[in-house]
């Protein structure tokens, strides 16, 4: 039976949100509780084996072949072309300028140091679709004056960084195309298989089984170890994807990758049954900070990687929270943004404030920033900062400053840290001690917390998933594209697709050159100009990404979408 052929190209968005596919050679809560515990049901808008790899060549070919009941042929492939291609004169009209007031808020946070960035992509060099050139120069349009002219917002609210991270190598590194004049690139590869870590900084590859005789807990220890050895940073990517989890016992991690892709796009949660199964497969025992964060169930990949992170800074591990696109094919560079207070804008400055913990992670380069400072003693720290108390409870004065999220919900999450592996399994981990509505793109919200030696904390912002001023049509789509994506398997595309199709040009998907700015709509996916090879690249409008972000509870998506995620502070014995 022939599947129709809008299903078969729009299933290249599932090939680009499970960006965690090997290479074709074998190289390969958040505290549970939403406030106000809301779920998606009214359309108001308010005030052991890793999955096959798909090379780049392959893409195409697999996708056509979802639409057939065999393998696509020359036949399909003329149907494809023929349906695609359109008789007309291209309009020669430029995009619609919208004149908006100055980012302020933007503007001061980069002034202040704050830099935007994506940590996470891959080229041809692995499993990617485009070659270095073509992803650098995605990354660079979102600073086009024909992009911006489109999108506004986004004047003033450029990326700052980007690391190529492909599988196993640093190939990409010495490509000659592994240069710009507009953003940082940071060397990097990822790292592992099956269970992958990001490297940040490295100039030499560093393998995961160094003995040839499969990896290991102590594997993946040394290649954190050989990554410092280097001056590098080492960072655990997408610890609950399906298939290539991340339950390697390594504590020596500077960071962790917490949002990848999109907030509901991890699949559904993990649970302890399968983390068995990953046990008996490998032969060996999942970390108990990896078997901690599986208790909490109902919220999703993404959301079990928070909780993971919450683990380990309950056994005093102490690292930084970054996102990641994990960019293969059609989705854009930028999205998650990882943003990083950096001492300086070069390698230097970013790798400085990332190995700081001066991080937090946004949904987009223009939704939700969040600053944080922390007054004891009369002292100032910020957000990622080790704090140094002495013994007792004492009171810290803390301000939280939240950015372009009106209509938004803040929290802070504090926890406390264990002294072993037993403890830690009985422990609750981070609990909701302050929580307040946003009110305002720029505002500053005041509490004093008690504390002692052993505690953590973090903020948290959520936005609503259906932004002010959607029109009501499209506020009326959004529970269906947030309940698609919250249930998004690689098993069961269909309703992601289904949920999409109206909004994307599939003529353009697969003959990317065909891509025109003056056709571009508004509240539709518009095709980015700089990637003219194999699949188009994609830029989603807010209202899609925030159906893409949904927050879960429950298993059943919410009222809200990710605004931002910090990094925690800790408090340390003083000396």
């Amino acid at each position: 039976m022939r599947v129709g052929l809008a299903t078969v190209c729009l299933a290249l968005v599932v090939i680009g949100s499970g960006c965690s596919s090997e290479d074709s050679k074998g190289q390969p809560d958040v505290a549970q509780d939403v406030s106000p515990d809301q779920k998606l049901d009214d359309a108001s808008t308010p005030d052991e084996q890793e999955p096959p790899d798909l090379g780049a060549g392959d893409v195409g070919q697999e996708l056509l072949d979802l639409g057939t009941d065999g393998p696509a042929d020359a036949t399909d492939l003329a149907e494809v072309g023929d349906l695609f291609e359109e008789v007309a004169d291209v309009a020669d009209v430029e995009p619609e300028v919208v004149v908006l007031p100055p980012d302020e808020v933007g503007i001061r946070v980069r002034q202040e140091g704050w830099m935007a960035g994506d940590l996470h992509m891959h080229t041809q060099h692995s499993d990617g679709d485009d070659p270095v050139a073509i992803v650098v120069a995605l990354a660079e349009y979102l600073d086009d004056p024909t992009f911006i002219a489109f999108n506004p917002e986004y004047k003033d609210n450029p990326l700052g960084f980007i690391s190529i991270t492909d599988h196993r190598t640093v190939a990409q590194i010495h490509d000659p195309d592994f240069k710009s004049d507009k953003v940082v690139l940071i060397p990097g590869e990822e790292f592992g298989g099956p269970g992958h870590a990001n490297i940040f900084g490295l100039s030499e590859h560093i393998p995961h089984d160094p003995d040839g005789d499969g990896p290991s807990h102590a594997d993946y220890q040394n290649g954190a170890t050989q990554a410092h050895n280097q001056g590098a940073l080492f960072s655990i990517n997408h610890p609950f994807i399906p298939d290539i989890l991340f339950p390697w016992d390594v504590r020596n991690n500077d960071a962790m990758e917490i949002c990848n892709a999109a907030w509901a796009l991890m699949g559904p949660s993990l649970t302890p049954e399968k983390l068995a199964e990953w046990e008996a497969a490998k032969k060996t025992y999942a970390s108990p900070m990896m078997k901690k964060a599986t208790q909490y169930q109902g919220m999703g990949g993404n959301q079990q990687s928070l909780k993971l992170y919450e683990a380990q800074l309950t056994l005093g591990i102490h690292a930084a929270l970054l996102g990641g696109s994990d960019r293969h094919v059609l989705f854009p560079v930028g999205f998650p943004t990882t943003w990083i207070k950096s001492t300086s804008p070069d390698l230097e400055g970013v790798m400085q404030g990332m190995k700081s913990r001066h991080t937090f992670v946004g949904r987009t380069p223009v939704s939700t920033t969040l600053e944080v400072s922390i007054e004891y003693n009369g002292i100032e720290y910020e957000m990622g900062d080790k704090i140094p108390l002495p013994e007792g409870e004492q009171s810290v004065e803390v301000k939280v400053r939240v950015g372009r999220s009106d209509g938004g919900y803040l929290k802070l999450i504090q926890g406390h840290r264990v002294a072993t592996e037993e403890e830690l399994e009985a422990a609750e981990l981070g609990v909701v001690v302050f929580e307040t509505p946003v009110e305002g793109v720029d505002f500053t919200a005041e509490t004093t917390l008690t504390v002692k030696v052993g505690d953590w904390f973090y903020p948290l912002v959520y936005e609503t998933v259906i932004p002010k001023g959607l029109p009501q049509e499209l506020a009326d789509k959004v529970p269906a594209l947030a309940t698609a994506a919250s249930g998004f398997t690689e098993e069961d595309v269909e309703p992601l697709i289904t949920a999409l199709w109206d909004y994307i040009d599939p003529k353009v998907t697969l003959t990317p050159k065909k891509c025109d700015p003056s056709k571009w709509e508004k509240l539709k996916l518009q095709c980015m100009p700089p990637d003219t090879n194999g699949i188009a690249t994609f830029f989603f409008p807010d209202w899609i990404s925030r159906a893409l972000n949904v927050v879960m509870v429950d298993g059943q998506p919410t009222e809200w979408t990710l605004g931002a995620v910090g990094s925690a502070v800790m408090f340390e014995p003083q000396e």
